[in-house]
């Protein structure tokens, strides 16, 4: 064998080596980019399923707000019709207790006190309980009414007692003016905030 031989067969070998290595460099890359494509699909799975799970925990949390928000709106039209009942059952039973004129064959007076006086405090205590149900302002609002109705009640308590020079002094009159005109301009204003938290326009 000539050495011209060799040298081809050295070349050869050299040059089948660098394809050999070549291939297998090629083969091996590609080996561990199946495997990473394969690793970051799964962590791509993975993660969309985390992302998944999360976005149905939220839309799950809207849900129950929601229902939540729902029943609250519920409990407290219920309170407002209650308590608007209550409120009108005492308006109509010290109107009738102060009104000016008292027509022949009506309750005495002691009596229709009695019941002016149970209607207050069933009102009272049914707003006492459920107040938390109402924001601030009505809550002020309806702390005026009370206030209002319970200087008319004394006033009209003592009607007898005091008696006035002047006409406009006249406790009775103030009382009646108390009931007739400045509670109902107050109530109006709770009635208002009633129909915007009922959604009423």
């Amino acid at each position: 064998m000539s050495v011209n031989n060799i040298g081809e067969i050295f070349a050869i070998f050299g040059i089948t080596g660098s394809v050999l290595m070549l291939a297998v460099g090629f083969l091996i890359k590609s080996i561990i980019g199946h495997f990473l494509k394969k690793d970051l699909e799964v962590f791509k799975s993975k993660v969309n399923l985390e992302l998944d799970k999360y976005k149905y925990k939220i839309e799950l949390e809207n849900e129950k707000g929601k229902i939540q928000y729902a029943l609250l709106q519920e409990k407290r039209a219920l309170v407002i019709e209650r308590f608007y009942s209550l409120l009108m059952k005492f308006d109509k039973s010290a109107k009738d207790l102060m009104a000016l004129f008292q027509p022949a064959g009506t309750l005495p007076e002691h009596e229709k006190a009695k019941i002016t006086a149970g209607d207050a405090n069933t009102f009272l205590d049914y707003y006492n309980e459920h107040r938390i149900y109402f924001d601030e302002s009505t809550c002020k609002l309806i702390d005026d009414i009370n206030e209002k109705f319970r200087k008319a009640w004394i006033d009209f308590q003592f009607k007898d007692k005091i008696k006035r020079e002047k006409a406009e002094d006249d406790l009775w009159l103030k009382s009646w003016k108390t009931i007739t005109e400045e509670i109902p301009a107050v109530r109006r204003e709770v009635e208002n905030n009633f129909r915007e938290i009922l959604g009423i326009k």
